[in-house]
């Protein structure tokens, strides 16, 4: 009579492990945070961890091991966070994972894992694996606003969704700046002017090209269409658009690749906006990913 309570006990329990193991199970939801760790994910079936200097956006508030997902005061241009998270496959089979926004700005905001944008296409783990995830956000003419309500993680098979993680998201950008355009200050008058002609180029708009861009852009042609303490700004539409800044006063220092590039009174460099860093002239060419080391 033992033998056969022992039997039966050893047969339930294999049964109840060969179910588990199947495709019982599923469809699983949870709450838990963006998340990271899997304290409060009795399944542990994906699992969501914080990854490299950008990890910091995820945050344990409440130091039980559940992070939220939050980036405050992001940048009014177009930033890339990269490596922001890893989600592992700790089942016995390949799922594939999108990550699903939510919000008044979800066409702001997307998130890759190298090539495979895991909105739209979403990317297969395979057993044990893990993918980086990169948040890429265009915040360009977005001051003060949530661009997200909130995200779904979603593991798919064969087709069908079996596990769903539902959390809520902070992606605050930062307020609009103060521009002063008399003020001695070449970087932030750059960017200003790039951030409109951004918006005028991505509505399909048009902007003159020299001087008389600044009425184009709305801005009074009486401050912006002479010298700024010693800055000339216009626009071309060279380059893919570009604000050419011309130096009247001593020289503007420039670095690129290592190199210190001298920018000598009555020449100038160029402003990219859409890709938000500076063309520097060598010899007769322009070359683009050079940054500002001293201006005067």
């Amino acid at each position: 009579m033992r033998f056969h309570q022992v039997l039966l006990i050893f047969v339930i329990m294999l049964f109840a492990i060969m179910v588990f193991n199947t495709q019982a199970f599923t469809s699983f939801s949870t709450d838990r945070a963006v998340t990271l760790q899997t304290t409060d994910d009795r399944y542990g079936l994906i699992s969501l961890e914080p990854y490299g200097e950008n990890g910091i956006y995820f945050t344990d508030e409440a130091g039980d091991g559940t992070f939220e997902f939050s980036i405050t005061d992001i940048p009014l241009q177009f930033i890339t966070y990269e490596n922001v998270m890893t989600i592992t496959n700790n089942l016995n089979y390949p799922v594939k994972v999108k990550i699903l926004d939510s919000g008044s700005y979800e066409d702001r905001v997307s998130f890759t894992s190298d090539a495979y944008n895991l909105e739209s296409d979403g990317r297969t783990i395979y057993v044990g694996d893990a993918i980086y995830v990169d948040l890429a956000i265009d915040a360009t003419g977005l001051p003060g606003v949530d661009l997200l309500d909130s995200i779904n993680i979603v593991a798919y098979q064969d087709g069908n969704d079996m596990y769903n993680m539902h959390r809520s998201v902070v992606l605050a950008t930062a307020e609009e700046a103060v521009y002063d355009p008399y003020a001695n200050d070449m970087p932030t008058n750059a960017a200003y002017l790039g951030e409109l002609a951004y918006e005028i180029r991505r509505s399909g708009g048009w902007i003159s090209e020299g001087s008389d861009c600044f009425e184009d852009m709305g801005l009074d042609p009486k401050i912006w269409n002479n010298n700024i303490n010693g800055y000339e700004y216009s626009y071309s539409n060279s380059n893919g658009g570009v604000i050419y800044i011309k130096n009247t006063r001593e020289k503007i220092y420039m670095g690129w690749w290592g190199m210190i590039v001298n920018v000598n009174r009555g020449t100038g460099i160029l402003y990219s906006f859409s890709e938000d860093y500076y063309y520097v002239r060598i010899g007769r060419s322009w070359y683009g990913y050079a940054y500002l080391i001293s201006y005067y």
